[in-house]
């Protein structure tokens, strides 16, 4: 639809438009190499334990090269032809906004990864009852994110308090989630799943608004792109940390939870006593049963170890808005402490220039 779009554009502007825009070929086809690798990567890595496939090493690197030579091209040696001809980052509060927006990515793909993946390997949902899952977050998410731009416009807040509303609602989501346990159902998740929905449409509401509005109209069109990509880059680092997260942790999990099965436990034996005699029940030789009962309970203890790694990558959501809040606001007061030492430093300049 992308390509579609721009060959009528294109088509639309005839002479005019192909003379007013000099596209950047270099530039666009370094992005590209830049996005297609290091999106693999992200993606990918986990598979693979990450660099110790040769594979992935030689993506990584052939990724950070293209961003190194695309920013080399883009700052040095290209100032007619730029991706970014009028760029946003001038305006303090776009930069803040664009921080906040690699947060937010983070905590929307990543939950977006986590809900389903719970729903699979946990609650044992087909794929199409773990997808039909998120569909009521969805349509909780377009009905706030009405809300919030028909409030943002009839009560002409400033469309940033609604982010720290949104991270609350959010936040809370996942920690309602962080407590779910492999006997959970669809009901159980719905109240958490609205939660999460409500909650991001009011933080991307806020952040877009408070991001886009007070920039120029040449600037717009690169601001939008650029606060897109943010997002973007924030959700596959949020995806590539919370499956790599949830490796490490399942293996941790399972080493702990096999550690008090040792030989000779009371409750392990009498579990086992208890397994083998109902599948004896059911016909099966005694030798057998035994050997099945073993297997039960280690597909019972795995159950419950990805029970555990899903609740505490849940709970690591809600502990990076914690961290990040913080984080956030320093940062917020960098940027309007730089900001208001360059209008001073410019209306020297200005002062001194009518003075000679």
């Amino acid at each position: 639809m992308g390509i579609v779009a721009l060959v009528m554009l294109a088509a639309e502007g005839g002479r005019t438009f192909r003379h007013e825009i000099r596209t950047p070929y270099i530039q666009i086809a370094l992005a590209g190499i830049a996005a297609a690798s290091l999106t693999y990567v992200s993606q990918q890595g986990s598979r693979f334990n990450w660099f110790d496939d040769g594979h992935i090493i030689l993506l990584t690197l052939t990724g950070l090269l293209a961003v190194i030579l695309l920013l080399l091209w883009e700052f040095q040696f290209a100032s007619d032809r730029l991706i970014l001809p009028a760029s946003p980052l001038g305006n303090p509060d776009y930069c803040f906004a664009l921080v906040v927006s690699l947060v937010a990515g983070f905590a929307l793909s990543g939950s977006a990864f986590l809900i389903p993946a719970f729903a699979l390997n946990v609650l044992n949902f087909t794929a199409t009852d773990a997808g039909a899952l998120l569909l009521p977050s969805g349509a909780m998410l377009g009905c706030a994110l009405l809300v919030a731009g028909i409030g943002v416009k009839k009560s002409g807040i400033n469309p940033l308090a609604l982010a720290p509303a949104g991270v609350v609602f959010f936040a809370s989501a996942m920690w309602f989630m962080s407590g779910s346990t492999s006997d959970s159902g669809a009901v159980d998740l719905e109240f958490p799943l609205l939660l999460r929905g409500f909650g991001l449409g009011f933080l991307f509401v806020g952040l877009t608004l408070f991001a886009l509005t007070l920039l120029p109209a040449k600037a717009l069109p690169f601001g939008i792109g650029l606060f897109d990509l943010g997002k973007q880059v924030g959700g596959l680092a949020g995806t590539a940390l919370l499956q790599t997260y949830l490796d490490q942790q399942l293996v941790y999990n399972r080493t702990i939870l096999a550690s008090h099965l040792g030989v000779g436990e009371v409750v392990l034996e009498e579990r086992l006593k208890a397994v083998a005699g109902q599948l004896e029940a059911r016909g099966l030789d005694g030798v057998v049963s035994g050997k099945v009962a073993l297997s039960v309970l280690r597909q019972a203890v795995d159950r419950q170890a990805v029970t555990i790694s899903f609740n505490e990558a849940f709970l690591a959501i809600v502990l990076l808005f914690l961290v990040a809040a913080p984080c956030l606001i320093l940062c917020k007061r960098l940027l309007s402490l730089l900001s208001a030492v360059q209008v001073n430093i410019s209306s020297q300049a200005a002062i001194a220039g009518k003075r000679r």
